[in-house]
C-alpha cells in the first residue's frame, strides 16, 4: 500500500511537472492563423517571449505574407504595428542566442517584411551571420546568399567569401533548390572552372530531381543568362523540363523562362549555321 502510494505521487509529481513545463505561449503562437492573432500574443506575453517565441512570430508573419497573391500583402501594416516593433527590439536583443537555422531565417523574414538593410536589427544578423558563415549548413548558406542579394551585395567580399565555400563543398550539394539558388547568388563572381564545375553538378542534379519542381531549371537559366554564358545541352534539359510544367506555370513570372530558354537554344542553332557556312566557304 505504501508502495502504491508513493508510485501515486510520483506520477502527480510528473504530471504537475509536465503541465508546468508545457510552454503556453508558443502553443499560443502556432494555433494563429493571422497577423494580428500573432501580434495579440506578443502583445500579451513580451515579458514571457524567449528567442524561440520571437523566430515562431517572425517565421509565422512572413509565412502569412508569402501565403498571399503579391496584391494582397500587407507588409506595410505589419511594418507600422507596435509590436512588430517589439519583435525587433527583442530579436536585436536576442541574437547571442540564436542558433544558425534561426538566425538566418530571421534576416530572411525580417527582410522579406521590407526591414531597410541598414537597419541596425539586419546590420547585425548580418555580422553575426558572418562571424559563423563557415559553419553553416549549405541550406543555410544558400538563403543567407539570397539575404546578401537583397541588401545588393553580390559583388561583396562576404559573398566572395560564400563562392570560396560553394567551390570547397560543390560535390556535397545533393539539393538541386540549394545550389541553383547559390548559382544565381554567387553569378558575378564565379571563376570559368566554378563555372563549368556549377554547370555540371547542375546537370547531374536535374537528373536526379522531381520534375515537378520547375523553379529550379528556371534558376538555371538565369545563371546562364547572369554570366552570359550558353550551355545547349543544359538549356534542352532544362526547357524539356519547363515545357512538361507549363499547366502548372504562372503566366506573367514563369512561362517567360521558358521563352528565354526558346531564345537561347534559338540563338545557338544560329551561331551553329553561320559557322557552318563560315566553314564551308
Amino acid at each position: 500500500m505504501l508502495r502504491l502510494r508513493c508510485v501515486n505521487s510520483f506520477l502527480r509529481r510528473l504530471l504537475h511537472g509536465g503541465t508546468v513545463n508545457r510552454d503556453r505561449v508558443l502553443e499560443q503562437l502556432q494555433v494563429c492563423s493571422t497577423e494580428e492573432q500573432v501580434f495579440n500574443v506578443v502583445g500579451k506575453n513580451k515579458a514571457k517571449l524567449t528567442v524561440n517565441h520571437v523566430s515562431w512570430a517572425v517565421g509565422m508573419l512572413w509565412q502569412f505574407q508569402k501565403e498571399k497573391p503579391q496584391i494582397l500583402r500587407t507588409v506595410e501594416l505589419i511594418q507600422s504595428h507596435p509590436q512588430f516593433l517589439t519583435l525587433r527590439v527583442l530579436a536585436e536583443n536576442k541574437i547571442a542566442h540564436m542558433n544558425d537555422f534561426m538566425l538566418v531565417d530571421m534576416l530572411y523574414s525580417f527582410l522579406r517584411l521590407n526591414v531597410e538593410p541598414h537597419d541596425s536589427l539586419v546590420q547585425q544578423l548580418v555580422s553575426e551571420a558572418w562571424l559563423r558563415i563557415d559553419r553553416f549548413p549549405m541550406a543555410s548558406l544558400s538563403k543567407f546568399a539570397i539575404c546578401l542579394s537583397d541588401q545588393h551585395l553580390q559583388n561583396s567580399p562576404l559573398m566572395g567569401h560564400i563562392t570560396n565555400i560553394v567551390d570547397q563543398r560543390l560535390l556535397s550539394i545533393d539539393d538541386a533548390r540549394i545550389l541553383t539558388t547559390l548559382m544565381i547568388s554567387v553569378s558575378s563572381l564565379v571563376s570559368p572552372r566554378l563555372r563549368d564545375a556549377l554547370i555540371n553538378r547542375a546537370d547531374h542534379l536535374l537528373d536526379t530531381m522531381d520534375a515537378s519542381n520547375y523553379n529550379n531549371p528556371r534558376r538555371v537559366v538565369q545563371f546562364l543568362r547572369n554570366i552570359k554564358h550558353s550551355h545547349r545541352p543544359l538549356l534542352e534539359k532544362c526547357n524539356k523540363i519547363l515545357l512538361c510544367n507549363v499547366p502548372r506555370l504562372d503566366a506573367s513570372t514563369h512561362l517567360s523562362s521558358v521563352q528565354v530558354v526558346c531564345r537561347d537554344i534559338a540563338g545557338e542553332q544560329t551561331k551553329t549555321r553561320m559557322s557552318m557556312k563560315i566553314f564551308a566557304s
